[in-house]
C-alpha cells in the first residue's frame, strides 16, 4: 500500500474501503473482508448509518488500532453540535480517536462546525480534519480565514468529472483530494468506453483497476465501494503497474466536467439536501 502525507504530516493510505451505500446489516462482514484482504483505511459517514457496524468489524478483526485509518463525516444538520457528533462517532467506532473527520457540504453554519472541529483536532480526538463536497474556493476560504487549512477534500471524481482545476487549486493550498464515486457507479455507460477497454487490455487489468490507478497517479486518494470480496482484492491490487503518459492523456479526453449525481452549484441540489432526513447524533 502506498501512503500520502497530509499537510499536518499524518500519513493516509492512497486506497481505502468506501462504506457508502453498504447496508448496515452487511457492513460488518464487508469491513471484515476488506481488512482481511489488506485494506487499512475505512471511509464512512454518519448519514450512511453504518458507523457502529464498522466499529464492530474493527474490534473483531484483531487488526491493531495503530495500523488503521478510520474516517467519517459530519452531516450539516449537526454543525451546531459537532462535539456531540464526534463523541457519538467515537463511541460507534469503539475508539478514543478518529484518523479523519470531514464536515459534509458547505451548508448552514459550517464555519462554526469548522471551529469546533479544529478544537477537537487540537485536543487530539481527531488526527486530521477536512471537508467533503466543498468547491476549491470554499476550501481556500476556510484555510485563509481560520487557523487550520483543510487537510482533505472529498469530491466526486471519475473519468467524466476529472476535477482537474480543483486538483490544481488543492495542490496550491496543500489539501489532499479524495475521490468519492471513482467509478461513477457505472452511470452513462462508463464501463463501455473503448478508451478504458483498450487501456485495460494493454495492461491486462480490469477497467476498475485502470480507473483507480489513473486517480492514484494523479495523486488522488480513492475509496471504492463493493460488497464482493474478489473485487475488494482487485481494487487494492493497483500498485504493480504504471499507466504510460499517452494512456493518461487518452483517459483525460473523457472529461465532460459534469456531475453524474449532485451538482453543488445548483439550487436543486441545495433543496434536495435540505429535504433529506436530518442526522441526529
Amino acid at each position: 500500500m502506498e501512503n500520502v502525507k497530509l499537510n499536518n504530516g499524518v500519513e493516509m493510505p492512497m486506497v481505502g474501503y468506501g462504506a457508502y451505500g453498504v447496508a448496515a446489516k452487511d457492513t460488518k462482514q464487508c469491513v471484515l473482508d476488506a481488512l482481511e484482504v489488506g485494506y487499512r483505511m475505512i471511509d464512512t459517514a454518519q448519514h450512511y448509518g453504518n458507523e457502529a457496524e464498522v466499529g464492530e468489524a474493527v474490534k473483531e478483526s484483531g487488526v491493531a488500532r495503530g495500523d488503521l485509518f478510520l474516517g467519517s463525516k459530519i452531516w450539516f444538520t449537526m454543525y451546531e453540535r459537532v462535539e456531540d457528533a464526534v463523541k457519538k462517532s467515537l463511541d460507534n467506532f469503539q475508539t478514543d480517536y478518529l484518523d479523519l473527520m470531514l464536515i459534509e457540504h458547505p451548508i448552514g453554519n459550517y464555519y462554526k462546525a469548522w471551529e469546533a472541529l479544529q478544537k477537537l483536532y487540537e485536543d487530539k480526538k481527531v488526527r486530521a480534519i477536512g471537508v467533503s463536497g466543498f468547491k476549491a474556493d470554499r476550501v481556500m476560504d476556510l484555510g485563509d480565514h481560520t487557523g487550520t487549512k483543510p487537510m482533505v477534500d472529498q469530491l466526486e471524481t471519475h473519468p467524466f468529472l476529472q476535477q482537474v482545476n480543483a486538483k490544481a487549486w488543492m495542490d496550491k493550498c496543500s489539501c489532499q483530494l479524495m475521490a468519492w464515486g471513482p467509478f461513477g457507479q457505472g452511470h452513462e455507460g462508463l464501463f463501455d468506453y473503448d478508451i478504458l477497454k483498450k487501456v485495460a487490455d494493454k495492461y491486462g487489468k480490469s477497467l476498475n483497476q485502470i480507473i483507480l490507478r489513473w486517480n492514484i497517479q494523479r495523486g488522488i486518494v480513492v475509496v471504492p465501494k463493493t460488497v464482493q470480496k474478489s473485487r475488494m482484492e482487485a481494487n487494492i491490487d493497483v500498485f504493480d503497474f504504471d499507466l504510460e503518459k499517452g494512456d493518461l492523456i487518452h483517459i483525460s479526453e473523457m472529461d465532460e466536467g459534469r456531475s453524474l449525481f449532485l451538482d453543488g452549484d445548483e439550487p436543486d441540489t441545495y433543496q434536495w439536501l435540505l429535504a433529506q432526513p436530518p442526522v441526529v447524533q
